[in-house]
């Protein structure tokens, strides 16, 4: 695509952050898309939020799953279970508040350290910590990806 068809496409229809910083260093044809997708949400707003509903779910069922399988590496069954329902929550917050990856990793990494101290009250949970940090930070770096 032509650079002046970019730039003639980004005055009809121009993202809502188009004068900001990060935009305009982004590479022309990015921004093209970018603006290109909000026009279609603006088009389309039940379906979007359907599937931002959908999307939310997903994510949430995600981080419940990181937290059982590392809970039921350091803990009993019942131990899984239950950070399995607080991960699924953690996770609905994260992706209802949008948190990028680093507040992602962070707050999953303080909740699995005290629901697995309160439940354990043993410190076997701390070698787990960082990698259920990393694959938090994952989800959460999918949903900044996204930029939605």
């Amino acid at each position: 695509m032509a650079a002046r068809e970019c730039r003639s496409i980004l005055r009809m229809s121009p993202h809502p952050e188009n004068q900001a910083e990060w935009f305009r260093r982004l590479p022309l044809e990015r921004q093209v898309e970018m603006s290109r997708e909000h026009e279609e949400r603006l088009q389309r707003p039940l379906e979007i939020e359907a599937v931002a509903r959908r999307r939310m779910r997903i994510e949430a069922l995600w981080m419940g799953g990181v937290f059982a399988l590392f809970a039921w590496m350091c803990s009993s069954f019942l131990g899984a279970l239950v950070a399995a329902v607080l991960g699924t929550a953690l996770g609905w917050v994260c992706s209802r508040l949008d948190l990028k990856r680093l507040s992602t990793a962070a707050l999953g990494m303080a909740v699995f350290s005290g629901s697995q101290y309160l439940l354990n009250s043993s410190s076997v949970f701390i070698i787990l910590v960082f990698p259920l940090g990393a694959a938090c930070a994952l989800l959460g770096w999918t949903r900044e990806e996204r930029g939605t």
